[in-house]
């Protein structure tokens, strides 16, 4: 995934540009790769609580679907 290219005029850092244009260009590669990997916590946290809610499903599921076949056998 690229990630896009951010202009002084987007930039939380665009105030840099008066001063040195080194130092905004290192503030947005630093600002591009936080953003990245905040992206990734969230994607990798997103498919941890995904995977634990078909895991609660498919046991809650099971376990109803073993109490109707215990009902359903006769003594």
């Amino acid at each position: 995934m690229t990630q896009p290219a951010l202009s002084a005029n987007h930039s939380n850092f665009a105030f840099l540009s008066e001063y040195d244009p080194l130092f905004l260009q290192l503030a947005q590669s630093a600002e591009c790769a936080f953003a990245y990997l905040i992206g990734q916590a969230a994607q990798a946290t997103l498919n941890r609580m995904n995977n634990r809610t078909q895991s609660i499903l498919a046991k809650a599921f099971s376990r109803r679907t073993d109490s109707r076949l215990v009902q359903l056998t006769p003594s």
